[in-house]
């Protein structure tokens, strides 16, 4: 119950994987070992939790875009690849740990329909940015000049994502 979100979510999306895809290599999410942070500095594990969320929300924009072609999608996951690397750096800066978990590999080339994959995928990144936005905001609140300037950027993008991905939606509605 007190597991955070992000960690839910790359369980789920785990679960869900192996049911349609038995090669766990292949999987846009890759698990990634948990670089040692000083013990309870709550603004650290603020700050890993957050580029964790944007690297997943990352493979899933990269993932969705391969498949459907969107350049829309490929804008945000670059977006969404330029915030994670920046947290990092903060990250880097606050307490000398590089923490970024990306991998090079691709998802597997499966097509599944795709008006029902991309409405599902849309949908998915959707909820994923309202629930960032809301870390964020949640994080600003807390957050001194440093990060404050990062975290309110964050809150605007996310904003303009949830746009974007909103027409995406309604075209594929139809």
């Amino acid at each position: 119950m007190n597991e955070p979100q992000w960690n839910q979510e790359a369980e789920t999306f785990a679960r869900v994987w192996q049911r349609v895809s038995p090669d766990l290599d292949a999987s846009p999410i890759q698990p990634a070992p948990l670089p040692a942070l000083p013990p309870g500095d709550q603004r650290t594990e603020v700050l890993r939790e957050l580029i964790t969320a944007e690297t997943i929300q990352w493979r899933r924009c990269r993932a969705l875009a391969q498949q459907t072609g969107q350049r829309a999608l490929t804008h945000l996951a670059e977006k969404k690849l330029r915030r994670a690397k920046q947290l990092a750096a903060v990250l880097f800066l606050r307490c000398q740990v590089w923490y970024l978990p990306l991998s090079d590999r691709r998802p597997a080339n499966h097509r599944p329909p795709q008006q029902q994959m991309s409405r599902t995928g849309y949908s998915a990144l959707f909820h994923g940015a309202q629930a960032l936005q809301v870390r964020y905001e949640g994080a600003a609140r807390q957050a001194q000049p440093p990060e404050l300037a990062l975290f309110r950027s964050a809150v605007e993008e996310l904003t303009q994502e949830q746009r974007v991905l909103l027409g995406l939606l309604s075209r594929h509605s139809r």
